[in-house]
């Protein structure tokens, strides 16, 4: 693009595009790539990301494995590995240090040439503090100041679905109201206005997942991947499963609908219904101009779950509202790394600097020296 190109896109003032492109230039962020004919006038100079000059650090805390990779200025992956969590989170920690140092080495990169890193969560974040509130592993862990004194660069951490929705923001370029929704062990939600993120102190927006939708009863206990082991074998006791037989009982759930068992598809049918009074709530409450809907069963069933959520959301709202666009996002997992990276190119850095040692950093490494018996950590207001 060009500088006269920019501020068109931008609708912001010539002089001020100027004035921050040749300031870029001057930072090796932009580099001028030639010059194309305009018509009459003098020809536009091009100019293009410098993919040399920046580069960013991304750690996917997924519920079963951990993702650490080093991208370019222009999101593109150059190096990435892939952790198993040991269950002692400080072990965790030094292994996501030794895995990024790997990284930068194997893409050639000095870590004092990286931007920042960006940490996505599969649970509940403050992201002010950079603090695990809800997850399967670094609960109530300050992921963001330790990884930040371990590596030696700026982290911030936030959630996979505001991640994904950062992610969706950065390469599709929405910039309307657009409301993004995961339904998994959890369901959570993040919601773009005029392409910003809008949130929250824990960076619910809204806290979809706890609007009562069926004789009080939550939208999480109905529509999670709990809902779904639930609704095939009631006597199981879902929640009471450790980790990994949880997931095996999903996939096989999943396995016996892909091959046409009647009462799995049925569990699929019943919760995608779930799903659409829960979509109906948040059209009454946020009037978005489209929703992005993602999940462990809607990555499988995509067309089915959809096409009941759009039915049963859109048959129980005013009229207006029917021209919603509502639509799958699919392997939304993919957005974890991606969304991490959108984190520290788009979003910038919240302060970590404050006086929170005492109250965050201090407990979590007395807990992690002690014979395997972590404290929790004490909030302050």
């Amino acid at each position: 693009m060009s500088r006269s190109d920019i501020v068109r896109e931008t609708g912001l003032s010539r002089a001020h595009v100027y004035a921050v492109v040749d300031e870029l230039i001057a930072q090796g962020e932009l580099i001028e790539t030639g010059s194309v004919s305009a018509g009459r006038g003098r020809p536009k100079t091009l100019l293009e990301v410098n993919v040399n000059s920046t580069y960013v650090g991304a750690v996917w805390l997924a519920e079963d494995h951990i993702e650490v990779a080093i991208a370019g200025a222009t999101g593109r992956t150059l190096a990435r590995q892939t952790l198993q969590y040991s269950g002692d989170s400080a072990n965790d920690v030094d292994s996501i240090a030794s895995a990024f140092a790997a990284c930068a080495a194997q893409a050639r990169v000095c870590t004092k040439r990286v931007r920042g890193v960006g940490v996505v969560v599969a649970g509940l974040v403050n992201p002010a503090l950079g603090l695990i509130c809800a997850a399967t592993h670094f609960v109530g862990v300050p992921i963001a100041k330790v990884l930040q004194e371990k590596l030696g660069v700026p982290v911030v951490a936030d959630t996979d679905i505001r991640a994904a929705a950062v992610a969706d923001r950065c390469y599709s370029r929405e910039s309307e109201r657009v409301l993004y929704v995961q339904f998994g062990e959890a369901v959570g939600a993040a919601f773009v206005i005029s392409g910003e993120l809008f949130g929250g102190a824990h960076g619910a927006a809204p806290l979809l997942g706890y609007a009562p939708i069926l004789d009080g009863i939550s939208l999480e206990k109905c529509t999670s991947d709990y809902a779904f082991v639930d609704a095939l074998w009631p006597d199981l006791g879902a929640r009471t499963l450790a980790p990994e037989q949880f997931r095996e009982m999903v996939r096989r759930g999943i396995d016996l609908a892909t091959r046409g068992d009647a009462r799995a598809v049925g569990a699929v049918k019943q919760i995608a219904k779930y799903m659409g009074f829960g979509i109906t709530v948040a059209l009454s409450m946020l009037d978005p101009h489209k929703i992005r809907i993602t999940g462990t069963l809607i990555d499988c069933f995509p067309k089915l779950m959809v096409d009941i959520i759009r039915r049963e959301a859109l048959s129980s709202v005013a009229p207006l509202l029917t021209g919603v666009d509502i639509q799958p996002l699919v392997g939304w997992t993919d957005f974890g790394l991606r969304g991490a990276y959108g984190l520290v190119l788009l979003d910038g850095f919240r302060s970590l600097n404050r006086d929170i040692d005492d109250t965050l950093i201090a407990p979590w490494r007395a807990g992690s020296e002690a014979d395997g018996e972590e404290a929790a950590p004490v909030v302050s207001d």
